[in-house]
């Protein structure tokens, strides 16, 4: 080994005494230098000469220096050559000078300092060890045979010209030929270097030749090399001799010049929200043609990719942005990026890795197009304390919960105002009105919710089935829905703020998560995150009283011209939410523009398994705003009287409070999912158990008391699926996590089947995720045509799509489309068609239609009117509706029948 070192060492020389030598009276000798040379080129099989062992000391001698000029790699005899950066040293004192380590990551990757010294016949050099192993010194012979001649280089531009040189780039390699008289006569040769590789030598010439045509470097010449766009390193060297041909001086070369878009923040830093910018620079002209002079280079954001899970993840202000391509590209250009807010509470900090990318085409200048800028690493980190554990409520009549936890009353019918926050333009509004036979008792019929001018709602206040969808959209939807079965949504807005309702019969129940989006910027019924304070809307502060507070309540109440979610009208004039809620996702494609579709939210684990809903679509809501069925109540303003109903009410029906406690205590016992949730300590439990008896009080029945167990599971879901710690399996047990997905049926399957490995077995006669749907009783339906009337005869209206509910998704789900035939007034044939219905979701189905069979049975001359009827079990019928009619009094809708009607007449069909 010791062998196989010595062979390294540049030097065997011992300096016996660093006092008693000088730089010009006793260096020590260059060794190896048959291999040290600029010129020599190691080979594969060669061991390559190493400096890291080196005896620091004044090393040099006649003839022999070290060149100026990085020779590439591998050359040296070595792996990483060390040269001179910049010009020799002048007669003296000794200086101080940088030498460069050339390695793959740049022709200076790394420095070292030397002091170096001009004597009377050489060079010499107080060398040090290099850091970097495989690095060696290189050496050069000097020719005796060559002028000397040193002066400083650099790349220059000439100026884009679309006419002259076609938008294309000219480099001139920039020198002061020498003015002294014994230099009349000598000769320079220019090389050229793109990535450190020699692509070009120009011939050599006299001083007396024009720079700027004699080294001039193409853009041609530089694809013809192999590089096909801009993104390198240029440099520039000459080397002087007595003749044409004669042995030349070492090179002198320029500093590299880049030719590119410099990426000046390579690693970008953002957390809990705030916001960072992305920041590049052109090092070079880009060029616009000559009759667009201010045309632009679009940058585009690709492949955002991530070294970790979902927890945390970037978004954008937008997918790129455009650079002046004319004469003020000289500038910086910035993307804003923000920390979308995650969707746990683990994983503190994620590391992004962002590419830029020029668009494929810049017909301008296609030198800069398909160009790999690089790449960016945004780190991602926040803090989730504020938040962990947070949820506001609204449920059965309904009973409230803050942010912050306090639980109050709200008996008062009306839209008010649950969450706002303006800074991401994001609002939740409840419409209230009353739920059961008994008065005074109110629940939440209907929410909107709205991010810009998009807004999606689900209400059942004025119809008597559910209407659910978009109401407005705003290019790419920015409003997440997902849903379970026909009764539970998921809803996750931009900032990360997450709705979950729960229907439950005729009302909802609503459940707001915030996000860290939300510390200290939201309001509303919800109240605040940090703090128990109730401000109202006028920010007025009023006094906690659990029974309720009138005057916070009104305060939240929308009326008169306060915007109201529940009217299209309203709702028309509102503005978008802007690029201010960096929801761009920025794919692996390379758009010929700049392009931003929404980010696709990373998504915790969920014990049930929600299924996305498309998007945002005009479509979907032209069906559904054939006219506005939403209006804000009559009422003043909040029946305040209702609060002291709720505080004076009596038992009624035989309850008394220590039955009704036994009977939701036992509720909650007989729940596996609730006893699951009360061993992790980290769901309430007493407060819907609270709410479970004042419900039975009010009511004098258990027709709420389910509510009562879903609140419970629906806030313990949401923890073990935000918590990891939930999530992790000890020693001989699962996880809470797998514990509640083999017992968490829906509505503890309404009573009505039996819940088998987190999944409901109906009992005959029900259907539905949760059971709670009678197949026996038909479901509403509603045609809405838009004023198209849907014809067999005189449009291609190929299916009937139809509102109402409740639908259930099975095999059994099916129509009946009806043709009446009718002559002199009369029906004379009634043509029924049955078709399997597809299933949209639990409010809309779609019947397909057999064109081509229905005009088999249309005559000449007969009058015709279509009508249509649905089933869940294919037994029992809704009551058929019309969806079109021709030139007759429509015959009276039938009544809800237990089987098939059978045809009254018969006409002969066409052929």
């Amino acid at each position: 080994m010791s062998i196989h070192i010595a062979a390294l060492l540049l030097m065997v020389a011992v300096l016996k005494s660093g006092s008693a030598m000088g730089p010009c009276t006793s260096p020590s000798a260059f060794t190896n230098l048959n291999q040290r040379s600029s010129t020599n080129i190691r080979g594969l099989t060669t061991t390559p000469l190493s400096d890291r062992f080196i005896t620091q000391g004044w090393y040099g001698q006649p003839n022999f220096k070290i060149p100026n000029s990085p020779p590439g790699i591998n050359h040296c005899g070595t792996v990483y050559p060390i040269y001179l950066q910049g010009a020799d040293p002048v007669a003296g004192p000794a200086t101080i000078r940088t030498f460069c380590v050339q390695t793959t990551a740049g022709n200076c990757a790394q420095t070292i300092d030397i002091e170096t010294k001009l004597c009377s016949n050489f060079l010499a050099y107080k060398l040090e060890s290099p850091a970097l192993g495989y690095a060696a010194y290189c050496v050069d012979e000097i020719s005796a045979n060559h002028p000397e001649y040193v002066t400083s280089v650099n790349v220059g531009i000439l100026p884009l010209d679309d006419l002259n040189n076609d938008n294309r780039f000219e480099f001139v390699c920039n020198f002061q030929t020498s003015t002294l008289p014994i230099h009349n006569n000598i000769w320079y040769t220019v090389t050229w270097y793109v990535n450190n590789q020699l692509i070009k030598t120009i011939t050599a010439f006299q001083n007396t030749a024009n720079l700027q045509v004699v080294t001039l470097l193409t853009e041609n010449d530089i694809i013809a090399s192999g590089t096909q766009t801009v993104g390198f390193q240029i440099r520039c060297g000459y080397a002087v001799s007595s003749t044409a041909t004669s042995t030349t001086s070492p090179v002198t070369s320029s500093p590299d010049r880049f030719i590119g878009i410099k990426i000046l923040t390579p690693t970008v830093y953002v957390s809990d929200g705030d916001d960072a910018n992305i920041i590049v620079k052109p090092t070079a002209p880009i060029g616009c043609r000559f009759f667009f002079p201010n045309c632009e280079l679009h940058v585009n954001l690709l492949k955002v990719a991530n070294n970790d899970d979902c927890a945390l993840s970037a978004t954008f202000s937008q997918c790129g942005f455009p650079i002046n391509a004319g004469a003020n590209w000289n500038g910086n250009y910035a993307i804003t990026v923000r920390g979308n807010l995650p969707s746990s509470y683990s994983n503190l900090v994620a590391n992004y890795i962002v590419n830029l990318k020029t668009v494929e085409l810049f017909e301008p200048h296609q030198f800069w197009g398909n160009y790999n800028i690089g790449a960016v690493t945004v780190v991602v980190s926040h803090n989730v304390t504020s938040i962990a554990g947070k949820v506001c409520y609204a449920v059965c009549d309904p009973h409230m919960r803050t942010f912050y936890g306090r639980p109050y009353e709200h008996q008062y019918g009306g839209i008010y105002t649950l969450y706002e926050n303006t800074d991401w333009k994001q609002e939740i509004q409840i419409y209230t009105m009353p739920c059961t036979t008994r008065v005074g008792i109110y629940c939440v019929c209907g929410v909107a919710i709205r991010v810009g001018r998009e807004v999606w709602r689900r209400e059942q206040c004025i119809d008597s089935f559910w209407k659910t969808g978009y109401a407005q959209c705003d290019g790419p939807s920015r409003i997440d829905v997902q849903q379970y079965g026909s009764n539970q949504h998921k809803i996750r807005l931009p900032s990360s703020t997450t709705i979950k309702l729960v229907t439950s019969g005729n009302f909802l129940n609503v459940y707001v998560y915030p996000s860290v989006a939300d510390k200290g910027k939201v309001r509303g019924l919800c109240g605040q995150i940090t703090t128990d304070t109730f401000i109202g809307r006028d920010n007025s502060a009023s006094t906690y009283q659990w029974s309720g507070m009138p005057q916070f309540s009104a305060s939240w109440r929308v009326y008169g011209s306060l915007l109201n979610l529940f009217s299209d009208i309203h709702i028309a004039s509102l503005m978008g939410a802007g690029s201010n809620l960096f929801l761009c996702k920025c794919d692996d494609t390379t758009p010929d523009s700049i392009l931003c579709t929404q980010s696709d939210e990373c998504q915790p684990q969920e014990i049930y398994a929600y299924t996305p809903i498309t998007g945002c679509q005009t479509t979907y809501i032209a069906k559904r705003s054939v006219r506005n069925r939403y209006r804000v109540p009559r009422s003043a303003g909040p029946e305040h009287a209702h609060i002291s109903k709720r505080q004076v009410a009596e038992w009624m029906n035989g309850w008394t409070e220590s039955s009704a406690t036994d009977y939701c205590t036992s509720l909650f016992q007989n729940s596996s999912a609730v006893q699951i949730c009360n061993n992790t300590g980290a769901t309430d439990i007493q407060g819907p158990l609270d709410n479970c008896v004042l419900d039975i009080k009010l009511l004098g029945d258990t027709s709420f008391a389910l509510v009562a167990v879903e609140t419970v599971k629906t806030l313990c879901f949401h923890e073990v699926s935000y918590n990891p710690r939930f999530q992790q399996s000890a020693t001989n047990q699962s996880s809470i996590f797998d514990q509640l997905k083999e017992v968490a049926c829906p509505s503890e399957c309404s009573y009505r089947g039996t819940c088998k490995r987190g999944v409901c077995i109906c009992d005959e006669g029900y259907g539905g995720l949760d059971c709670s749907v009678s197949l026996d009783t038909p479901p509403t339906i509603v045609y809405h045509h838009d004023n198209n009337l849907c014809n067999s005869t005189n449009s291609t209206c190929s299916q009937v799509s139809l509102l109402g509910g409740e639908f259930v998704n099975s095999t059994t789900l099916c129509c009946i489309i009806k043709i009446y035939l009718i002559r002199g007034g009369r029906v004379i044939l009634i043509i029924e068609i049955r078709v399997k219905a597809i299933f949209v979701n639990s409010g809309e189905i779609i019947c397909p239609r057999d064109l081509e069979k229905e005009r088999r049975y249309i005559e000449p001359g007969l009058n015709y009117s279509y009508a249509v009827s649905v089933s869940n079990n294919g037994k029992v019928f809704s009551k058929e509706i019309i969806f079109d009619q021709s030139k007759t009094t429509v015959p009276p809708a039938t009544t809800t029948t237990t089987s098939v009607p059978r045809i009254t007449g018969y006409v002969k069909p066409r052929k």
